[in-house]
């Protein structure tokens, strides 16, 4: 896997990412933009710009936890190379683009991505169980969207349940073993069902929904007080609807990063909270920026990083 190839994926995702950035610029009228942007208060950019930081604190100590539990010998600076590495990869639809993550990990410690592959499944779905419970709270004030999350949810619980289900999940990898074209990949079957029962256990998931709850927590956060920084008021019940809701939708979508999609659910949520268009498209903006660009801009840094340390390449 080279650094130009994955660099060349990344221009396109952010080339898309600007594209739709301009869209929505003329959507909510550029000067009117320009004009609610000379009410901001920009008492609060500080602490707009520090929760996601505190965010990415928090999902290392998700990740780091998931490492732990599966007792992989790897040394700290290289756990939090590998974690911010990937987060340039939240552009890629549906996040996939972060198994470059269990690929940093053969490569520098001969894992099997078989082994680690599991880590980033368990990090997905916690996720989705994070922003599940936050639309279900921004459900008492929001009252919609029902059925989408009822959906979602009981998709997880089954995924769950299977993982669970040994007996089930042995006697598929058996009736795989039978298929030709499989047979030679049942050890990797194996080493991946494994690893992910262990995630799936019951405290490891515990552990990583609620970790999950709180990073999506942050990003409801960013919206709650930028909408302040415009001097309007949003309920956090509502912040914690828009941002569950609106990831589901664009993780759901397989788009680059959500681009198009989450950006527009959070837009036409607000405006169903009561803004208008300029100041809609003025919190999309910026809320977006903190919660995906600025993880973009640094997982690229740490990229390039590891890039230069040997992780993308194995020595020949």
């Amino acid at each position: 896997m080279q650094f130009e190839n994955i660099k060349k994926n990344l221009i396109f995702s952010l080339l898309a990412g600007f594209a739709i950035i301009v869209v929505i610029l003329l959507y909510g009228d550029v000067k009117q933009i320009v004009i609610a942007l000379k009410h901001f208060d920009f008492k609060y950019l500080g602490v707009i710009l520090c929760i996601m930081p505190f965010n990415f604190f928090i999902r290392f100590l998700k990740y780091n936890y998931y490492f732990n539990f599966m007792e992989f010998n790897m040394s700290m600076r290289d756990k939090i190379i590998i974690f911010l590495s990937g987060l340039c990869m939240s552009i890629t639809p549906a996040k996939v683009g972060e198994i470059v993550r269990p690929y940093m990990i053969k490569v520098k410690y001969n894992i099997p991505m078989s082994r680690s592959l599991p880590l980033l499944v368990a990090e997905r779905v916690s996720d989705a169980f994070g922003m599940l419970i936050l639309s279900v709270i921004g459900l008492f004030s929001f009252k919609k969207g029902v059925l989408s999350i009822a959906t979602v949810l009981l998709i997880l619980l089954l995924l769950v349940m299977i993982v669970h289900n040994k007996k089930a999940c042995y006697f598929l990898i058996e009736k795989a073993s039978k298929i030709k074209f499989l047979k030679k990949h049942i050890c990797k079957f194996k080493n991946f069902y494994e690893s992910s029962y262990v995630l799936f256990e019951t405290k490891s998931l515990i552990v990583g929904i609620v970790t999950g709850v709180f990073a999506w927590g942050c990003e409801a956060l960013v919206i709650f007080i930028t909408a302040r920084a415009f001097g309007e008021y949003l309920s956090i019940f509502n912040a914690f609807f828009i941002i569950g809701f609106s990831a589901l939708v664009g993780g759901a979508s397989m788009l680059p990063g959500g681009i198009g999609v989450t950006d527009g659910s959070i837009l036409g949520l607000l405006k169903l909270c009561g803004f208008s268009n300029t100041l809609s498209v003025s919190i999309t903006l910026f809320s977006r920026f903190s919660t995906l660009w600025l993880g973009v801009m640094v997982g690229m840094v740490a990229m390039f990083i590891s890039d230069k340390n040997g992780f993308l390449q194995r020595k020949t």
